[in-house]
């Protein structure tokens, strides 16, 4: 079960959506782990899904939601190439993800060493640590 802010309108049966309209079209989720915020931008094909989030619990809470508005994922974009806004979640779909040049560099060179999630897990906090590896990129 999705742990839900209280207050929003629901789309089904089942709890209200963890996501907000902010403006028309546009929606947000703002995560309780770093109050870090997801954006959706909702355009024909599809929505962008602006940094995705940080827990897996939220970013399948996030997929139910796109998938009960009948909007898939059409494109993902990392607005920088920290750990907390490049990660995704295979219910999220396989839909192409974009960055800036400077965040693919990055990425590109975190992910070219063998040993790579041992160098990023030293950055994290070890109590989320092991829940990043099993969604990230």
């Amino acid at each position: 079960m999705c742990a839900r802010p209280s207050g929003r309108v629901r789309a089904s049966n089942r709890e209200a959506p963890m996501l907000k309209q902010v403006a028309e079209g546009v929606l947000i989720h703002q995560s309780k782990l770093l109050e870090n915020n997801t954006v959706v931008v909702q355009g024909r094909d599809g929505v962008l899904l602006v940094d995705a989030g940080i827990t897996g619990a939220e970013m399948t809470c996030l997929a139910n939601d796109l998938r009960e508005l009948g909007r898939p994922v059409a494109a993902g974009f990392s607005t920088h190439p920290d750990w907390d806004h490049v990660l995704w979640h295979a219910e999220l779909g396989k839909a192409p993800r974009y960055g800036t040049a400077r965040c693919a560099d990055s990425l590109r060179d975190v992910l070219s060493n063998a040993d790579w999630k041992a160098g990023v897990a030293e950055r994290l906090p070890p109590e989320i640590a092991e829940d990043r590896f099993r969604q990230m990129m």
